[in-house]
């Protein structure tokens, strides 16, 4: 067995008994390790499926015992805040679509297990990650994930290269493929960034080295979606910047634009060729790729045009031929697009109303956190904003419909929100 084998076994062991027996958060931060990592996409993680190791399953039922157990831990007001309770509409919506969408074929994705998972786990997370500590703990652990993976990328081997551009093989199972690996690792950026600000010395060269590797890896996967989302998430920051972070204006703007002028030198001739392409004025001088997304983009549009209630979950594939043939099997590149496609108007309604919500949530604790004067989590609601308009912005070029990590940066500003409350709670006793 090799040495990542028995290190990862430690860790998956050490941490499930650590929830069970110390604090769930533990659990919660295992988890976010192995959906990273992704041991079964990895030939050191064969080992475990031979002895029957299902890893997530393992740290989840950890966490659900450590809940269990050490309940008195947990403090929230609300059992359910109203995101949580969209995201349960969500999957229902998921499972319903099975029902009145069209028959399944050989094509479908088999996305309503994933989710109904997912559902599991952000609403265990989003009630044990309730207070600055252990909030930053799931940031210092997305941050340490994502070292290992831009350094991961550096290092890639040349079968990981398609077309001149890092496309497999690095990353956890819903970013393994090179332009969902770049969103991922664009979305680390804000919060590496505020980490590095208020960090002490030793945290700013862990952000500086994460940095690094990180946009040098989003270099690496060309992705023309992801250069527009950095791009989309600069000009945020800096208007966020302008309007509100007042006494920090000067860190912010400085870090932003070195941030910019390194990236710019670990660029290349042919990352610049393909951000060019995105100039090109009409439909006929595209590539066949931005051609191919156009193409399902209208096809999206038909489908819902006629089935309002959507095609069903993971069912865009196998009908879109039967729009235009030109799309045959393909996918449609767009988050919103898909969902509209295959959960019809309900469904691409709920899920405007939870990437809504999530901004309405982070504008409320923002005026908490001026109004108390909790300068730390003024920090926290900068970066998330930033990363969900990255991420949001890549959404429109790659399909993060069914991507877990979409969701927990939704479930975010929930979290910040039971945070903010504790902490408001905690000033008023003292």
């Amino acid at each position: 067995m090799a040495l990542k084998t028995i290190f990862f076994l430690l860790i998956l062991i050490l941490g499930s008994l650590a929830s069970i027996l110390y604090h769930p958060l533990i659990g919660v931060l295992t988890y976010i390790l192995t959906y990273n990592i992704s041991p079964a996409h990895r030939w050191w993680g064969a080992p475990l499926w031979t002895l029957g190791i299902q890893y997530g399953k393992v740290v989840v039922a950890s966490i659900a015992l450590g809940m269990l157990l050490h309940r008195n831990k947990l403090k929230y007001k609300k059992f359910f805040h109203k995101q949580e309770i969209f995201l349960i509409l969500f999957v229902i919506i998921i499972w319903f679509s099975h029902f009145w969408g069209l028959p399944e074929g050989s094509l479908t994705d088999r996305n309503a297990i994933k989710m109904t998972k997912v559902l599991i786990f952000l609403l265990m997370f989003s009630h044990i990650v309730t207070d600055l500590k252990r909030y930053e703990a799931v940031i210092w652990t997305m941050i340490l994930v994502g070292l290992y993976q831009g350094y991961a990328a550096y290092n890639a081997p040349s079968w990981a290269f398609r077309h001149g551009r890092l496309n497999i093989g690095v990353g956890g199972p819903d970013f393994m493929e090179g332009n969902f690996l770049g969103a991922h690792f664009a979305m680390l950026l804000p919060f590496i960034g505020v980490m590095f600000l208020k960090g002490t010395w030793k945290s700013k060269f862990i952000c500086l080295l994460a940095a690094v590797l990180i946009i040098n890896g989003i270099i690496l996967t060309r992705s023309r979606g992801v250069f527009l989302g950095c791009a989309m998430g600069f000009l945020t920051a800096l208007a966020f910047t302008i309007k509100y972070m007042k006494g920090k204006r000067l860190k912010i703007i400085t870090l932003a634009i070195v941030g910019v002028i390194g990236a710019l030198t670990l660029t290349d001739p042919g990352f610049w060729q393909r951000m060019a392409t995105l100039k090109k004025e009409n439909l006929e001088q595209l590539d066949l790729s931005a051609k191919g997304r156009i193409w399902a983009w209208q096809v999206a549009f038909k489908m819902v045009k006629k089935y309002s209630l959507g095609i069903g979950e993971g069912n865009f594939k196998q009908y879109t031929g039967m729009f235009d043939e030109r799309t045959a099997g393909k996918d449609t590149h767009n988050t919103y697009l898909r969902c509209l496609a295959e959960l019809g108007i309900p469904g691409f309604l709920v899920l405007l109303a939870i990437i809504f919500n999530s901004f309405l949530i982070l504008r409320k604790i923002w005026k908490i956190a001026v109004c108390s004067q909790l300068l730390k989590f003024q920090w926290h609601i900068f970066a998330l904003t930033i990363a969900l308009i990255i991420f949001l912005t890549c959404g429109f070029f790659i399909t993060e419909t069914y991507i877990e990590e979409f969701y927990w940066l939704l479930m975010f500003p929930t979290v910040l929100s039971r945070c903010v409350e504790n902490q408001s709670n905690f000033k008023e006793e003292r």
